[in-house]
């Protein structure tokens, strides 16, 4: 359609295609159809990559038992990050706004576990920014050892309370504190979404000095 209203310029044509101006709606119209219809495929621009932090860091803060399954801090910093590096979640609004049903637990055809999120249509993901769209769902594989990232996942369902597992339940819950007895006191967190404040903490401290540390 640029071209075509390049062309059109240089024989001095009256009218612009791609203008404000409500010449040739039906036109802009058709395209608008055809690049929701494109970028539902999972067309368009590259996701954007998170930004990876050196290994000796992760190293350091795993060792300060401020990333791992130790506690609930450290189980809810290490999901944020997983899902911020490997599912390119960026600001506070796409994580308070996750679901637990976004992310599920398959397998592949090799035996294989894997996470992959699979993102709704959302007042924030309409469909109309081309940057709104994945080119394909991002997956989070298993590993051997005690970084296991569906490990984590599957550790972290069992410490949700019951009736917290439902496709449109907040994905981070807020953790207890409380302590409860019994069979109960394998339970870490309650029925209450994590708080926008706590969310806009981590996405401050993202990349300088992380969840706090030096």
């Amino acid at each position: 359609m640029s071209s075509v209203d390049r062309k059109l310029r240089r024989h001095k044509y009256g009218h612009s295609i791609s203008g404000e101006n409500n010449d040739f709606q039906l036109t802009k119209d058709t395209l608008k159809t055809k690049l929701k219809v494109l970028k539902k495929q999972g067309k368009g621009n590259k996701p954007n990559r998170a930004q990876s932090l050196e290994d000796l860091v992760i190293n350091s803060i795993y060792e300060k038992n401020l990333l791992g399954d130790s506690t609930p801090e450290a189980m809810i910093n290490t999901l944020w990050l997983n899902n911020s590096v490997h599912f390119g979640l960026r600001g506070v609004t796409e994580h308070y706004e996750l679901r637990w049903g976004d992310i599920t637990l398959n397998t592949a055809s090799d035996g294989t576990r894997y996470l992959e999120l699979n993102e709704r249509q959302t007042k924030t993901h309409t469909w109309e920014n081309v940057n709104d769209i994945q080119e394909v769902s991002p997956k989070i594989y298993e590993c051997k050892g005690e970084r296991d990232p569906v490990a984590l996942y599957e550790n972290f369902a069992s410490k949700r309370p019951s009736g917290m597992s439902n496709q449109n339940d907040p994905f981070y819950i807020a953790k207890r504190t409380i302590p409860l007895t019994g069979a109960e006191n394998e339970l870490w967190f309650i029925r209450q979404r994590l708080g926008s404040k706590t969310c806009q903490y981590h996405e401050n401290n993202e990349g300088k000095g992380q969840f706090g540390w030096e």
